[in-house]
Parts: C-alpha cells; sequence; structure tokens
C-alpha cells in the first residue's frame, strides 16, 4: 500500500511538472532574484576539470613577454611621445602600434600561441574544459580594437574546432569588458599614470560600473558599459548556442572587491536569464568578486539551474613561508568551498596554479611590481628565444642591457642582461609541488571542479598546466583515487563531486494507476496557470526559451543605482583557518 501512495505522489510530481513545462515558461523572481522551484530533484549537475588559455585573445605581457620586449627602452626612441607607443595590454598594444602593423604581430601570436599540439598535450592528460577568455569588443567592436583585433573570431573558432576533435568542452569567459572591471591588464585596458615619459604608475581605478570615487573608495554608477556587456553576452549565446561543446559562459572575470554588489548581482541576474533563454543547456558563471562567502551569495539564484560561483584562489598573493604552511592554507579552503556548497550554491575554482610568490616577471603589470614585492629571492633564467619566431622585433631582450625604462614605480621586475625573473625554489622543488598540487586538488575537486591558471607560459612553469604534467608535478590521468599523496589534506570532510545522473528520474506506473489520476490533469494544468499567472502580478518575469531575440531585455534593464559601503580595509578575500586540519607530507 506504501508503495502504491508512494508512486501516486511521484507520478502527480512528474506530471505536474511536465505540465508547467509544456507551457514554454520559466518563472523568475526579479526582486528576490530566484527561479520557480520547478520541482527539479538534481540541479547543477555538472562538473568541469580542465585548464586556461589565457594570453591569447586577451594578452596579458607576463605570460607572452616575448611579444612586448619591443617596448622596453622607448625613450631613446620617442622621447617625450613615448607614453603613446609604448603597449602593457590588448587596448595600449592597439595604439602603440596602430592597427596594421598591430594585427599583424597579432595573428602570429595567435596561430603560434595556440597549436594543436598544446591541444593535444591538454587532452591527453585526461581533462575536460578548456576555459578560453576572450575581449567584449570581440563581439560588439569599438576603438582601438576595431582592425586591431580582426580575425579574433576566427581564431576563436579554430579553437573550438580543434577542441571538439579531442572531445574537450569549451567554457567561453569574458576577461575583458569596455571601461575595465578590474584596472589590470587582463581586463584589456590596465589603468596606467604616467609621470614622466619614462615613470609610470598603476592605478586602482576601474570604470566599467561608473566613475569610481579613490577618496570614498565608492561608485557613481552608470550602467551603460554594464548595458554594452549584456549585448555581448547576447551576441556570444546567438551565435554559438548550437555549437555542440560549448557548455558554459562567464559573464565577466575578476570584477573587483569594490564592485557595488547590489549592481553586480543584478547584471548577473539579468546574465542568467538572457543565456537561459537562448541557450538554456548553457550553464552560466559568475565571478564572486573576491567575495567568496554564503553572507554574500546566499539566497542568489535559489532553486535556479544550470549556474556557478567561480572563485579564483591562489597562493602566490600571500605572504612568504613554509611549505607547511601553503599546504595549510590551501587544505582549509575546503571550509569556504563545503559551506557554499551546502548553501546549495555550486562553487567552481577557474583559477589556480602552483605557484607561491610573485616572482613571474611582471606577473603585477608591465615593467613593474606591486609596492614590497617579490617577498622572496626570486630565481633567474635565461630569457627564452620568442615563441613566435625569430623574426619577433625585441625579442629575446638584448643581453648587453640592464634595467630599461619606462620604470614602474611598484617595484623592480624586468629582464637584465638576458636573464628574466622567474619563480623561487624550495629546497626539493618537486616534492613541493606535488605536495601543493596533490592538496589543492583535493580540495577543488570535493567542489564543482577546478580550472588551472594556465596552460602555458614563456618562462613559468608553476603557471603551466602542460609543463606541470610533464613534470609530474599534476597528474596526467584522471582517476583521483590514483593520484599519489591523495591524504595530503586529512580530516577535511570534503563533499564528493556531483555525479551526472538524469534531471528527473522516470517512473512508471500500472495503467490503471493512470487512469485514475487523469481526472486530476485539468486541475492540475488550471493550478499551474494561475501560479504563473499569480507569479507575474508579483513582480516576476516571465522568459519563453523560444524566444531568441530579447533585445528588449538588454534595452531595458534598470539597475540599482546605491553606492557600495565597502571601506578600505574591508577586502578579506580568504581566511586561512588553522582548525580541524591535519596534513601528512
Amino acid at each position: 500500500m506504501n508503495s502504491i501512495i508512494f508512486t501516486s505522489i511521484s507520478c502527480l510530481l512528474i506530471i505536474s511538472n511536465l505540465i508547467y513545462q509544456l507551457d514554454g515558461y520559466t518563472v523568475y523572481d526579479d526582486v528576490n532574484y530566484e527561479c520557480s522551484d520547478d520541482g527539479t530533484k538534481l540541479k547543477n549537475n555538472w562538473h568541469m576539470r580542465g585548464t586556461n588559455m589565457g594570453g591569447w585573445l586577451v594578452l596579458e605581457p607576463w605570460i607572452t613577454p616575448s611579444l612586448f620586449y619591443q617596448f622596453l627602452g622607448s625613450f631613446d626612441k620617442w622621447g617625450e611621445s613615448t607614453p603613446d607607443h609604448v603597449a602593457m595590454d590588448s587596448y595600449t598594444f592597439c595604439t602603440a602600434l596602430g592597427d596594421d602593423e598591430a594585427n599583424r604581430q597579432l595573428r602570429r601570436h595567435w596561430s603560434t600561441w595556440v597549436t594543436e599540439k598544446e591541444i593535444q598535450e591538454i587532452a591527453a592528460s585526461g581533462v575536460d574544459t578548456l576555459r578560453v577568455p576572450v575581449g567584449d569588443w570581440m563581439f560588439v567592436p569599438y576603438e582601438p580594437y576595431i582592425g586591431c583585433f580582426d580575425g579574433a573570431i576566427d581564431e576563436l573558432n579554430r579553437l573550438i574546432t580543434l577542441a571538439q576533435q579531442y572531445n574537450l568542452k569549451i567554457l567561453i569567459d569574458v576577461h575583458a569588458m569596455k571601461g575595465s572591471q578590474n584596472s589590470f591588464d587582463n581586463s584589456g585596458k590596465a589603468t596606467v599614470l604616467w609621470n614622466s615619459p619614462t615613470n609610470f604608475e598603476f592605478s586602482d581605478t576601474a570604470n566599467w560600473v561608473g566613475k569610481f570615487n579613490t577618496e570614498t573608495m565608492t561608485y557613481a554608477v552608470n550602467s551603460s558599459f554594464m548595458t554594452h556587456s549584456l549585448q555581448v553576452i547576447k551576441n556570444i549565446a546567438t551565435m554559438y548556442k548550437n555549437t555542440p561543446n560549448i557548455i558554459a559562459l562567464e559573464a565577466v572575470n575578476e570584477p573587483w572587491y569594490f564592485t557595488p554588489i547590489d549592481d553586480l548581482k543584478e547584471f548577473y541576474w539579468q546574465s542568467f536569464k538572457l543565456i537561459q533563454t537562448i541557450a538554456p543547456h548553457w550553464i552560466s558563471i559568475f565571478h564572486d568578486s573576491f567575495r567568496m562567502s554564503v553572507d554574500t551569495w546566499g539566497g542568489f539564484l535559489k532553486n535556479c539551474n544550470n549556474y556557478g560561483l567561480d572563485s579564483h584562489l591562489y597562493l602566490a598573493w600571500q605572504e612568504s613561508s613554509t611549505l607547511w604552511t601553503y599546504t595549510s592554507g590551501a587544505c582549509n579552503r575546503i571550509i569556504d568551498i563545503r559551506s557554499l556548497e551546502k548553501a546549495g550554491i555550486p562553487v567552481i575554482v577557474g583559477e589556480w596554479s602552483l605557484a607561491t610568490d610573485n616572482c613571474a616577471m611582471w606577473l603585477n603589470g608591465y615593467n613593474n611590481n606591486l609596492p614590497g614585492y617579490p617577498k622572496k629571492e626570486c630565481a633567474y633564467v635565461t630569457c627564452p628565444d620568442p615563441y613566435m619566431g625569430p623574426d619577433q622585433t625585441g625579442a629575446p631582450p638584448d643581453s648587453s642591457k640592464g634595467i630599461q625604462d619606462p620604470y614602474g614605480a611598484g617595484g623592480v621586475s624586468t629582464p637584465m642582461y638576458g636573464k628574466c625573473p622567474t619563480d623561487a625554489l624550495f629546497d626539493d622543488d618537486d616534492l613541493a609541488m606535488k605536495t601543493l598540487g596533490t592538496a589543492q586538488l583535493q580540495v577543488f575537486e570535493s567542489g564543482h571542479g577546478q580550472i588551472f591558471w594556465n596552460f602555458r607560459t614563456e618562462l613559468e612553469p608553476k603557471w603551466s598546466y602542460i609543463e606541470s604534467v610533464k613534470r609530474g608535478w599534476l597528474p596526467n590521468a584522471w582517476n583521483l583515487q590514483t593520484i599519489p599523496n591523495m591524504n595530503v589534506c586529512k580530516k577535511t570532510g570534503g563533499i564528493d563531486p556531483p555525479k551526472q545522473a538524469n534531471i528527473v528520474d522516470k517512473s512508471y506506473s500500472s495503467s490503471i494507476f493512470i487512469i485514475a489520476l487523469v481526472g486530476l490533469l485539468v486541475i492540475i494544468a488550471f493550478l499551474n496557470i494561475e501560479r504563473i499567472y499569480t507569479h507575474n502580478k508579483q513582480g516576476y518575469t516571465s522568459i519563453s526559451y523560444a524566444d531568441s531575440e530579447p533585445s528588449s531585455m538588454v534595452q531595458n534593464i534598470s539597475f540599482s543605482y546605491q553606492n557600495s559601503s565597502l571601506k578600505p580595509g574591508d577586502k578579506s578575500i580568504v581566511n586561512h583557518r588553522e582548525e580541524g586540519i591535519e596534513l601528512t607530507l
């Protein structure tokens, strides 16, 4: 009898859910940023494991320094106009060289930095996903990228095709935004203040959400750039919605900590609805804005499916310490991941590495470093020959010259006499890297996955997935039970990665029971129609999956113009707690 009752209830829920979905609508609560609960038993049933394709379509000088050596010693050539002829990011690469020369060099860079060889090596290691940083200008062109970045979409399509050949999935990551979402070179345009033709400094001001007041540390919010970004997301989804190996889209990479959280959530919400309307099978990924906490994200996208929160967890910006301390800190990160996952928030660590210092040349900006960094004595190696071939201007740097202008105000990080700074070494560097790699993998795999930054670098093996696998620091076969020393972090209480399963279990009852339910169908349909009507009256939005042109949504976005209450000193990206962790080294 109990089994009959259970089956009856199951069938009622399934039939009710099917009738609800046949209406073609998902109901969204625009006030609380929640989705209607459609009765789905398993939500956000996904897991990713991969590496980033950084430094390719969005330039970062520290990843590919051979592309930027040509701007060293510019004062001798340009004199007082030097600031107009030095490139530090994608934007100034275009303005410094001009469209034709910049595009010529970029096309050679694109074709040589990512080849089939790299994709084959990545696939052979057993990972399943490539996170591909792109610039927003590729999908809604604007100056100075028009002409300069011609051919970038063709290159993206080349990678997508290669990835499909090797059974790799793609997460498209909008890494660079108009106005800059974080003031760094990875946003497309770093915020640079020139003090003289040979001296500059980086400024912590990002204008993607409006004008930032450095005295009050708050914004006068202007949503025009964010509206532009939503059009970018719409165009990407429309262009690639039928591409089989594209599974996810990240709306914006690393919006900095002072981004007003209410406005950021509104942007994420509108992005989510756009993606679910055009490509409902895609996963929407949202960066945590360096606020990895349930207090910030709890309740956001409640009952929604196909989304994840991206946290970037690095060891490189910590104080100089011992291997035990680094490993302990890595292990403790499971506390934050576990708390978010238990709150129903899927977490993916979209960037991490094996580096434990800031020695990587230009890591904190072209020919510059953060004040007080590096905190270790760096190693130096011969600057390598350029990856794009011997014809690259200025590469490798002149071995007869020491430090060359322009000079950053933060600290020294530059080639000297043909030598380039690289990460410091532990006494037993191989053991240290295996230990840190294993600890981080054990923790990050307990959520919805992890994506290593980066697939390759010119100088830094600890930032290179391919090189780390070759050296045995990271596994080359993804059976977690076979990873050496998987008990590096003990008693962490991890959460098993979600297993792939059907979203709704199918249940079947006897024909007699089905006949008995037919009389209830009309009532259930009426109740669901009334539910949609009531939700809409209470401030909900109905979006049809069949609507492939939601242009009105992009044009009629209402952002809440509220200044953030964040203050300097509030910044606390990760707490490294010591409780509950036992290390086996």
